[in-house]
């Protein structure tokens, strides 16, 4: 078998098919990697190298092995070994075979990334150390809506972060949030970022000073995905106003002290204003000072306008402790995001003042039991209306004059005094429906100012009576008459019926009481009462405090109730029971003595002081009513039962009480009001609202005359003058 003559390199392996032999190169080719095959930089890269005889055969060899980043080890023909590439991007070459003998190369790209990306990018490896590619992210605020407003210091926030292809990458865990600061200034990154992963991520909006709309930015405004909000921060409460409507100029009898001022029974317009909150309904308004009270919501129309509300106030609910002034309150109104206003406080006064009639010249009135108003002046009588209108008048005969006495008015007739021009005294009836004259009784000559009262017969008939020094009279055909002793022009008549059924009529004088019966012929003289018995009504006197049951009177001893002796000599004085109290005149102030009913209480308890007595003291179911005199002329006051005076503000030289009455004189009952009818020096008689249902039917003694029809009959009943 021929041979080679001498040795072969391993490159060159000997032919021997070659007479003597031959050494032919081996041919080397790169199996991997492929040409400009690219690799991360620092990868392991496979590297396999084949040695081929030069009939194509493979040929089993050590192949030396270099590169352009380094020397290598050789590597076995056709086996596969890892070579590292280094870790800096470029172009790397390998080469493999001898010096002087068969060579073969490849170039691979090593790719990297070594530039900064932003957090919305991924970056892609390139030989010259990477490119920053935009990964396509879309951001949007889930929560809260666009446009919302919020109170609060902060709203919760959640943003979707979506990518059109591939995941979202792990790395990315926060996103900037941009937003204005305080003062509405914007700082970059002053925010906290939204954290997450994936597709959520969360956070919370910073609602910084002043309110107003805020702009929110999550993302990135350089370049990057952003997704905006608009979000409004109002922490201004709505503003609330009230106001009470002045009363229509054109609504009958306005006060003249108060024209715009609403009346007691009126229902006042209460106009409330809501900027920046919800509507004012009913249930936000009340009265403080009389909590029952209940507005009513009305068409705004009727308070002049269309972005109020409009309420009706029942000024008649409102109670006697506020005399004329209401404290209307409208509670917290929230609006829509929470913010409350603070409860708003408006202070209306309302007028009590419901009519005035000229009454030039009065000097007395009283009120009958269908409600007419009977006014009497030297000249004559005037008959009013409880609704102002005038009724019948009447005219004394020329010459005489009318008594300075109020008139005593029975169920039909009115009784009055008259001095005629020969200076006698008579009583005249007029008749109470007509105002006609129905007769004149009595004529004598008498200087004392003579006094009339009723009295109940045994048939239940009124009988008028007179008392004029030193004789009593009944009024009649005949007028019978008996002198009673000890009788002074200062003397008092009071009227009652015995329990067998005989008229009493119980004359106060000089310290002392005396009653006498008419049997419808004759009189008779029953002497001084002096046993006491159980108190249905009460009086003061200079001898002390004088009481008196259906059948019985008695003078009580001074030292009771401490010293009165400073009474004028035979005078009745306003003292009424009420409440375990009695009130009365006493050393120029109205007083209050503690009283069981059958026991008076020391030391006596001033309530206010007073100039003079009051010509009336009634009982209302919570207050006592007079005319008291505080200063040059007396008024119109309230005296609540527990202590204190408060006045209308009206002159009443003289005044009657009723309830409330309807034109035709019904009574109006279940409102809690009564009016009072006052004369004032300057000729007008006014009605004033007052609160308590008229008078009280359950105490003793509501008024000096016993009753505003002035009968002094204490066994007349208060029923027509109270309610129901």
């Amino acid at each position: 078998m021929p041979s080679c003559l001498s040795a072969c390199p391993d490159y060159a392996p000997c032919d021997p098919d070659v007479a003597g032999g031959r050494c032919v190169p081996l041919s080397l080719s790169f199996l991997t990697p492929a040409p400009l095959e690219v690799f991360d930089a620092g990868a392991l890269v496979p590297v396999s190298v084949r040695a081929r005889l030069f009939d194509g055969g493979s040929h089993s060899v050590m192949i030396p092995l270099s590169s352009s980043f380094g020397p290598q080890s050789a590597l076995t023909s056709g086996a596969t070994s890892l070579i590292p590439l280094p870790a800096t991007a470029g172009v790397h070459r390998f080469t493999a075979g001898w010096d002087g003998g068969p060579r073969a190369t490849v170039d691979v790209v090593a790719v990297s990334c070594v530039v900064a990306c932003q957090p919305w990018q991924a970056c892609r490896a390139t030989s010259d150390g990477g490119v920053c590619e935009s990964l396509n992210l879309t951001l949007s605020f889930v929560t809260p809506d666009a446009g919302l407003v919020f109170n609060t210091a902060s709203v919760p926030a959640r943003l979707s972060v979506a990518r059109a292809t591939g995941p979202i990458p792990a790395s990315l865990t926060s996103i900037p949030l941009f937003g204005q600061i305080a003062n509405n200034t914007t700082v970059p990154g002053s925010l906290t970022p939204l954290s997450g992963s994936g597709s959520t991520f969360t956070g919370a909006l910073p609602l910084f000073v002043p309110d107003g709309v805020k702009t929110f930015v999550a993302g990135w405004p350089d370049g990057g995905p952003v997704a905006s909000l608009l979000v409004n921060r109002d922490t201004t409460p709505p503003d609330v106003r009230v106001e009470l409507l002045p009363r229509p100029s054109s609504a009958p009898d306005p006060d003249p002290d108060q024209p715009q001022d609403w009346k007691k029974l009126e229902r006042a317009l209460v106009r409330v204003i809501v900027d920046g909150g919800r509507p004012a309904v009913a249930t936000d308004l009340q009265v403080v000072n009389a909590p029952g009270v209940t507005l009513v919501q009305v068409a705004s129309s009727a308070c002049g306008c269309t972005a109020c509300q409009c309420f009706e106030l029942p000024l008649q609910s409102v109670p006697d402790h506020t005399v004329s002034r209401a404290i209307l309150r409208v509670s917290s109104i929230a609006d829509s995001v929470g913010n409350a206003s603070a409860p708003v406080d408006e202070v209306f006064y309302f007028t009590r003042f419901l009519w005035r009639r000229a009454v030039t010249g009065a000097n007395a009135i009283g009120v009958a039991e269908n409600g007419v108003i009977v006014v009497q002046h030297p000249n004559g009588l005037q008959a009013i209306y409880p609704d102002a209108g005038l009724g019948w008048a009447w005219s004394a005969p020329s010459g005489s004059q009318l008594e300075p006495r109020p008139p005593v008015i029975s169920a039909t007739s009115v009784f009055v005094i008259e001095r005629t021009s020969s200076l006698t005294t008579l009583v005249r009836r007029i008749g109470l429906a007509t105002g006609a004259e129905t007769g004149a009784f009595c004529a004598e000559d008498r200087q004392s100012p003579p006094r009339v009262a009723l009295a109940t017969s045994a048939l239940g008939i009124e009988v008028p009576v007179v008392l004029a020094k030193p004789s009593l009279t009944i009024v009649g055909a005949s007028c019978p008459s008996i002198e009673v002793n000890s009788v002074t022009s200062n003397a008092t008549l009071a009227t009652a019926r015995e329990s067998t059924g005989e008229a009493g009529f119980f004359v106060v004088g000089d310290g002392s009481l005396h009653k006498l019966a008419f049997d419808g012929v004759n009189w008779a003289d029953g002497g001084t009462y002096v046993t006491p018995t159980t108190v249905s009504w009460l009086f003061m006197t200079q001898g002390g405090i004088g009481t008196a049951s259906p059948n019985l009177i008695t003078l009580a001893p001074t030292s009771d109730v401490g010293d009165v002796s400073g009474q004028p000599n035979g005078t009745l004085v306003p003292l009424v029971a009420a409440a375990g109290t009695l009130f009365g005149f006493w050393n120029q102030s109205i007083i209050r003595v503690p009283y069981t009913g059958t026991t008076l209480s020391s030391p006596l308890a001033t309530m206010v002081q007073s100039v003079g007595p009051p010509s009336m003291l009634v009982v209302g179911e919570t207050a006592l009513y007079g005319n008291i005199q505080l200063g040059f002329v007396p008024e119109l006051a309230r005296l609540p039962l527990d202590a204190g005076v408060r006045t209308y503000g009206r002159e009443a030289q003289a005044f009657a009480v009723d309830v409330l009455r309807t034109a035709s004189g019904a009574k109006v009952c279940g409102l809690g009001l009564g009016v009072a009818y006052s004369l004032d020096g300057s000729g007008y008689l006014t009605a004033t609202v007052i609160d308590g249902q008229g008078l009280d039917r359950t105490a003793p003694w509501p008024a000096p005359l016993h009753d505003s029809a002035n009968s002094s009959n204490f066994d007349r009943s208060l029923v027509p003058w109270s309610c129901p």
